[in-house]
């Protein structure tokens, strides 16, 4: 829902085949993900990109590149590497 009423004010959001999007430019920071995503975490639990990115995985029943392409990774030994996986 959020995602849609900001899509209406900042078009680079609506064009975006991102999960993560900046406000502010059609760019996010890696800084800028890996800050959002440990916003998640929990008091005695720390939410990690690579924890993020293997819950994708799983939740993608295993399709790698589907992930690398979420995670706009522009080669799949990127994606590879974050979820410590053998191609």
């Amino acid at each position: 829902m959020f995602r849609a009423e900001m899509a209406k004010k900042k078009p680079h959001v609506a064009a975006s085949p991102y999960v993560f999007y900046s406000q502010r430019s059609p760019n996010f920071s890696v800084r800028g993900i890996q800050r959002m995503i440990e916003s998640y975490s929990l008091p005695n639990k720390k939410l990690t990109p690579h924890m993020f990115w293997k819950w994708m995985l799983k939740a993608t029943n295993n399709d790698i590149e589907k992930v690398r392409r979420l995670a706009g990774h522009s080669n799949i030994a990127t994606t590879s590497r974050y979820l410590k996986r053998q191609l």
